[in-house]
């Protein structure tokens, strides 16, 4: 998805992940905090309390996260623009069922790496992808065309190598 790192962009995004996902998947991500109110907003259940049968205005319904939840993130720590420390936390769902999730993954960590590799190749594909570059996209419409062209073409090459 091209877009800006926003809370309503990252609804938009999580909502079509979940749309395509099979089942519920595992959510890792660095610690941008509009990912964790995405997912609140999406796995979550009104929870109304019980009239006291007392006068005055009911109690207000609560929002409960989804038990089933499984979100963690990964807390890079920089010196000089360079990783030194990378820290990894599981925000929501239980630690032993991230764990027991992860070894049915290609990857056995909590990482971000899969979601980096894929945006490094997205921007050598594309140069107005490129971060810190002369060339930059004026139009967003533009922008957004081009790069499904480039989607299109990679999911062809990539049929065509299988």
């Amino acid at each position: 998805m091209i877009g800006k790192r926003t809370l309503e962009d990252a609804r938009s995004f999580l909502t079509d992940l979940i749309l395509r996902a099979e089942k519920q998947p595992l959510f890792t991500s660095d610690e941008l905090p509009h990912y964790a109110d995405g997912l609140k907003d999406l796995f979550h259940k009104e929870v109304t309390p019980e009239p006291t049968g007392r006068p005055g205005r009911p109690k207000k319904s609560e929002k409960v996260l989804d038990e089933n939840l499984d979100y963690a993130t990964v807390h890079k720590t920089r010196v000089n623009g360079r990783v030194v420390k990378v820290e990894k936390k599981v925000d929501h769902g239980s630690a032993e069922r991230i764990e027991e999730r992860l070894k049915e993954l290609p990857s056995n960590t909590i990482n971000t790496s899969f979601v980096e590799r894929s945006n490094l190749n997205w921007r050598v594909w594309d140069a107005h992808l490129a971060r810190k570059a002369l060339t930059f996209a004026k139009r967003i419409c533009w922008l957004k065309a081009k790069f499904a062209i480039c989607v299109a073409f990679k999911i062809s090459f990539v049929l065509m190598k299988h």
